[in-house]
C-alpha cells in the first residue's frame, strides 16, 4: 500500500471554499420543518403537563464565520439555528436528570467565530466550553482548524460533533485505526478516505459494463493535500482490503497543486495510459477545467469521468459558462445532493421541504455543509436526552451508542451494531453516486441518481464523457 505524506494548503478560491475539505477542508441533514414538524427528542410525542419547560441547555459551535470559510460557516449556522428552532418550537428536549431537574430543555444555541485561522479555533472552542458553559460542541468544516482545537477539547473532555472531512478527527495519524485519545469526538461528515471507498465500491460494481475484459485501468488526480492524499489512501486500501486487484488497476497517480486549473501536461500523459476511469480527488473549479481540457483529448474520449467529489451538483458548475456539455458522463459521489432526487418518495419529501425552509431561513439553497448543521444539532438533542443529563461521560456514551435520529437529512445508515457512529466515531453514511446528463433542447445539464439501484431513478451509462 503507498503511504503518502501528508501536507496541508491555506485556500484562495471561492470555490474551494464552496467545494470543502483540506488545510481548511470541509466537505460537505435535516428534516422537514413547517410541514412535517417532526416529534422533539424525547419518550413521548409531545410534551405533557409533567415535562414543563424548566430550563436551557446550551449547544455551542465553533464556526468559521469569517475569513476564507466565511460563506461555509454560515451555511452550517443556518441549518443548526433552523433545528434548534424546530425542537424549540416543539417543547424542547426532555431530560431527566437535568440541571434543573426532570422536565424539557429548549436548547441555547450559541456560536464563536475562528476566522478560519488555526490560531483562533482553540480560543473560540475554549470560550464556548468555560464561559458560554456548552454542553455539547460543533465545530467547524475546516479542518486544520477543528484538528486545532482538539487537544482543547480532549483537555475539557468536551463531547464534540466534528463535520470537518479529515479523518484525523477521530484516527490515528496512520489513518488505520481509531485514536482512543479522542473518544470524545464523532465525526459527522464524509472523509476523503470514504469518498474514496465509495469510488473503489462503484468501479468494482460495473467494472464488467466499464471495461470489456472486467479489469478497469484506473487513473487517479488528485490534490496535493491532506483531501487528496486521504482520497486516493481510501481509494487503494478499499481495493486491496477486498482483494479486487485484478478488477481494479491503478495504473497511475498524478498530484496537482491546489487551485490548479491546467492540465494539459496530465493530460498528455494518461493519454498515452488507456484508462479506462480517471478518478478524480478535485474541487469544483478544478473538475470543471479538467473535464473541458479532458474532452479535447481525442484517446480520453468514452473514459469514465470520476468518482469525483460529491461537494455539489449545482448547475451553476455544470452550466454553459463553465464545464457546460463536456460534464455529461461525470460520476459524483455524495450523500445528499443538492437538485438531484432519489427513486425514494419519502426521501425526496423530506429533502424538499428542508430545502425549503432553508432557503426561506437563509435566501440560499440548501446544501451539504446546511445540512450537515441541521443534522449535527438534531444528533446533539437526542444524545442530550438518551443521557437524561448535561454530565460530560453520560453525553459522550449516549453519542456513542445513539441509532440515527429519523431527522436525519443526510443519508446514514446504522453501523454493524445499529449506532449512528461506527468503531471510528465516524458516521456510517449511505453514499449516492450521481451522473451528469446534457439536454441539448434546452442546453442544460442536469444530474441523476444511478447507484445504488434502491435509490436510483436512471441507469449509468458509460463512456458517454465527452
Amino acid at each position: 500500500m503507498t503511504k503518502m505524506r501528508r501536507s496541508a494548503i491555506s485556500r484562495t478560491a471561492l470555490w474551494a471554499i464552496i467545494a470543502v475539505v483540506v488545510i481548511v477542508v470541509v466537505v460537505g441533514g435535516v428534516a422537514a420543518y413547517y410541514a412535517t414538524r417532526p416529534p422533539p427528542p424525547k419518550p413521548t410525542p409531545t410534551p405533557t403537563p409533567t415535562q414543563a419547560i424548566v430550563g436551557q441547555v446550551t449547544v455551542g459551535l465553533e464556526q468559521s464565520l469569517t475569513g476564507p470559510l466565511g460563506p461555509i460557516g454560515e451555511e452550517v449556522l443556518w441549518g443548526a439555528q433552523l433545528a434548534a428552532s424546530q425542537i424549540n418550537s416543539q417543547g424542547g428536549i426532555y431530560m431527566a436528570n437535568g440541571p434543573n431537574g426532570s422536565g424539557n430543555y429548549t436548547i441555547n444555541l450559541v456560536w464563536q467565530d475562528d476566522q478560519t485561522n488555526p490560531s483562533d479555533g482553540p480560543t473560540a472552542t475554549s470560550t464556548l466550553i468555560t464561559s458560554d458553559h456548552a454542553a455539547i460542541l460543533i465545530t467547524t468544516p475546516a479542518s486544520a482548524v477543528a484538528i486545532a482545537d482538539i487537544p482543547v477539547i480532549q483537555q475539557y473532555n468536551e463531547p464534540s460533533i466534528f463535520i470537518c472531512s479529515s479523518p484525523l478527527a477521530t484516527r490515528t495519524s496512520n489513518l488505520t485505526n481509531f485514536d482512543p485519545s479522542k473518544y470524545m469526538i464523532f465525526h459527522y461528515q464524509p472523509t476523503g478516505i470514504q469518498y474514496g471507498e465509495w469510488a473503489a465500491e462503484f468501479l468494482h460494481y460495473y467494472a464488467s459494463q466499464i471495461s470489456p475484459s472486467g479489469v478497469v485501468r484506473i487513473v487517479y488526480v488528485g490534490q496535493n493535500t491532506e483531501y487528496g492524499q486521504d482520497y486516493f489512501w481510501g481509494l487503494n486500501y478499499t481495493i486491496y482490503k477486498n482483494g479486487w486487484q485484478n478488477q481494479l488497476q491503478i495504473v497511475d497517480t498524478e498530484y496537482y497543486p491546489f487551485g490548479s486549473t491546467q492540465f494539459q501536461s496530465i493530460l498528455s500523459k494518461i493519454a498515452t495510459e488507456s484508462p479506462n476511469a480517471i478518478v478524480l480527488g478535485s474541487f469544483p473549479n478544478e473538475e470543471a477545467a479538467f473535464q473541458q481540457q479532458a474532452a479535447a483529448v481525442p484517446a480520453l474520449k468514452g473514459v469514465v469521468m470520476g468518482p469525483s467529489t460529491g461537494i455539489v451538483d449545482d448547475m451553476s458548475f455544470y452550466g454553459p459558462s463553465a464545464a457546460g456539455a463536456d460534464a455529461a458522463g461525470t460520476f459524483i459521489s455524495t450523500n445528499y445532493p443538492e437538485y438531484a432526487v432519489t427513486s425514494n418518495a419519502t426521501i425526496n419529501a423530506k429533502w424538499a421541504t428542508f430545502r425549503q425552509t432553508y432557503k426561506a431561513l437563509s435566501g440560499q439553497q440548501g446544501n451539504l455543509l446546511g445540512a450537515s448543521g441541521y443534522d449535527a444539532v438534531w444528533v446533539a438533542a437526542y444524545a442530550l436526552h438518551d443521557a437524561g443529563t448535561t454530565q460530560n461521560t453520560a453525553v459522550i456514551n449516549a453519542l456513542a451508542t445513539m441509532s440515527p435520529p429519523p431527522q436525519l437529512i443526510v443519508l446514514v445508515k446504522p453501523s454493524s451494531t445499529g449506532t449512528l457512529f461506527n468503531s471510528f466515531h465516524e458516521v456510517s453514511l449511505q453514499p449516492l453516486e450521481l451522473e451528469v446528463f446534457w439536454n441539448s433542447t434546452s442546453g442544460q445539464p442536469y444530474t441523476q441518481v444511478v447507484w445504488p439501484s434502491q435509490y436510483a431513478t436512471a441507469s449509468p451509462q458509460f463512456g458517454i464523457f465527452p
